[in-house]
């Protein structure tokens, strides 16, 4: 029997993972926005092994969007999601790296 490669391992997880996330649109039918974007951030910590994951998604109204931050190693409060999204609007927002300020890492000392 043929030992299976820890490339090819890597790459049956990647596509099931992929079939994974493509069929999420079905599980969350009826589902408020922010279910959804609570969700999608659970599964991409978890299926891609991040560090931390952020979503913003833009409300109609402004003041209206919806703001969800995860990490691997603790639950995030209100007020860090806040403080990342403050860190992080000069790149979502298109200024860049020069207007960027400095937080605090969420997940801990490297």
């Amino acid at each position: 029997m043929e030992k299976v490669s820890d490339e090819t391992r890597t790459l049956h997880r990647s596509m099931r993972d992929l079939v994974a996330l493509s069929a999420l649109p079905a599980v969350w039918a009826g589902y408020q926005p922010r279910q959804v974007a609570e969700g999608l951030a659970e599964v991409l910590l978890s299926t891609l092994r991040l560090e931390l994951v952020y979503l913003r998604l833009p409300g109609q109204t402004e003041g209206h969007g919806i703001e969800v931050a995860r990490t691997a190693a603790r639950p995030i409060t209100t007020d860090e999601t806040r403080n990342i999204a403050r860190a992080l609007a000069p790149w979502l927002d298109g200024a860049g790296i020069n207007a960027a300020t400095p937080i605090p890492n969420p997940v801990g000392p490297p």
